[in-house]
Formats: structure tokens, C-alpha cells, sequence
């Protein structure tokens, strides 16, 4: 929900960084192991074929082989799980169930509407030469003027046409979120049952949810991931986003639930 929303993704951080820990420690723990198998072989000691300890010889050598697979196996994982908490961490990603969603993205969108003022008002003083008014705009300096006056063999002077281009686009989408956003933080939660199905519009969480008292049988379970709702352990619930194609898929699934004989 929006009002734990911060603790979900604190959770979902010191989940990632436990995983890392336990599983260093116990690639740690095989490794170590591997070794202390081998230390019961003079070392050097040959394989001795038809002697009564090859059998035993060999043995020692595959469990050892194989706890310095598990540990290797371990180690990757532990990798995984590292990179997996810095991702959350570095992810600047504006959720939709963020409280602060809206906020921030008008502070995303203001700041990307202040690059593009200032990427056109730059490349209006290089088509004017005028290196006097290019020096009162933020960030200006003589090394920059003499860099953007040096023609490009394909863009040419100045800031290229599709920089500005992929900066456009990012304002449009951004813009295309706040629309998205407050017309979800203007909807209002329902509740409709079908059998022993709930369909929730949930917007704690920006999610159309459908509920059963337990795990539905494969032939629903299928269903459900034809019109591309995917279940959620934390929120116990299918779930798709709420716009228009998750309510058609939601109304799609109840009807044909009500009609499908159990």
C-alpha cells in the first residue's frame, strides 16, 4: 500500500543484502570443507587402481569436487543478491504506488521543460554567434562556446537535433505519467464478487486485484495468466494495473468465471 510504500522497498532491500550475507557465508562454509575432505590425502597421493582404497579415494575426491561446486553455485548467488539490492537502491524509477509519485514527477518534468529551454536558447546564440549572450546562460563557459562552434561532420554546430528530439519525448512521457497518475489517485476503491471470487480496484496500490479464498484450480490459474494478471505473495492477489485494458481483463475474467462450471 502507498502508505508503507517506503518500508516495502526498505524490506525488499535488507531481504537482498540478508540473501548476500547467508550465502557468502555458507560458500565460505563449502569451501572450507572441500579442503578439510582432502587433508585425509598424503598429498600428491595418486589414485591407486585395484587397491583397496580407490573406491574410498575416490569418493572423498567427487565430494569434495562437489561441495567446491556448491560453493562456487553459492558464491554466484551471493553476486546475484548483491547486485539485486544496489539495483533496488540505485533504481530512480517513479513508482506509481510511491506516495510522492506526483510530486516528483512535476519535479522531473519542470527540471526536463528547464534542459530544453535551455538546449534551444544555446543553440539560438550559436546560430547568431553571439558569444555574449551564450555567457549568461547556467553552466556557460568559453571552452564549452568554442566546442559547440566546432562543426560536427554529421549534426553539425551546436546541441544535435536529436538530442533534442529524445528530450522532447521524455517530456511528453513524463507529462503522459502525471495525467496517468492523478486520474489513479482520483479513483476511488470498489469491490465486486462473482462466486467465490473478489475483484478489488485497489488504488493503495494502482492495482485491479482478484482474490480467492484459496488457490484456484490450473484451468482459472490459466485464465488468469491469459489476460496477463500475475500473482502477488505480498498482496495474496492477482493483479493488473488500473487503466483500461486491466478493467477489460478483469470484467473479461468475471464473466467468463460466473459462466464456468466448476
Amino acid at each position: 500500500m502507498k502508505h508503507n510504500y517506503h518500508e516495502r522497498k526498505q524490506n525488499r532491500i535488507d531481504y537482498a543484502q540478508n540473501q548476500a550475507e547467508k550465502n557468502i557465508a555458507n560458500s565460505e562454509k563449502l569451501c572450507e570443507k572441500s579442503h578439510d575432505m582432502l587433508q585425509v590425502i598424503p598429498p600428491g597421493q595418486p589414485i591407486l587402481v585395484g587397491h583397496h582404497s580407490e573406491k574410498a579415494h575416490r569418493s572423498l575426491l567427487a565430494r569434495s569436487d562437489n561441495a567446491m561446486r556448491a560453493s562456487v553455485a553459492a558464491d554466484d548467488k551471493a553476486k546475484y543478491y548483491k547486485e539485486k539490492a544496489k539495483a533496488i537502491i540505485d533504481n530512480k524509477a517513479i513508482s506509481s504506488d510511491n506516495p510522492d509519485a506526483l510530486p516528483l514527477l512535476r519535479e522531473k518534468l519542470e527540471k526536463l521543460e528547464k534542459e530544453q529551454e535551455l538546449k534551444k536558447a544555446i543553440n539560438k546564440f550559436i546560430r547568431k554567434n553571439d558569444e555574449q549572450g551564450y555567457m549568461q546562460l547556467s553552466g556557460s563557459t568559453p571552452e564549452r562556446w568554442a566546442k559547440l562552434n566546432t562543426p560536427d561532420r554529421v549534426f553539425g554546430k551546436g546541441i544535435p537535433s536529436f538530442e533534442l528530439r529524445n528530450l522532447n519525448a521524455k517530456i511528453n512521457n513524463v507529462k503522459q505519467r502525471i495525467r496517468q497518475q492523478e486520474a489513479l489517485e482520483s479513483v476511488q476503491q470498489e469491490e465486486k464478487t462473482v462466486k467465490d471470487c473478489t475483484m478489488i480496484v485497489n488504488p493503495e496500490v494502482g492495482r485491479i486485484q482478484l482474490q480467492f479464498p484459496s488457490k484456484p484450480v490450473e484451468a482459472v490459474r490459466q485464465k488468469l495468466r491469459d489476460l496477463r494478471f500475475n500473482y502477488s505473495y505480498t498482496q495474496s492477489a492477482w493483479q493488473r494495473f488500473i487503466n483500461n485494458d486491466g478493467r477489460w481483463a478483469a470484467k473479461t475474467f468475471l464473466e467468463w468465471y460466473k459462466n464456468n462450471p466448476e
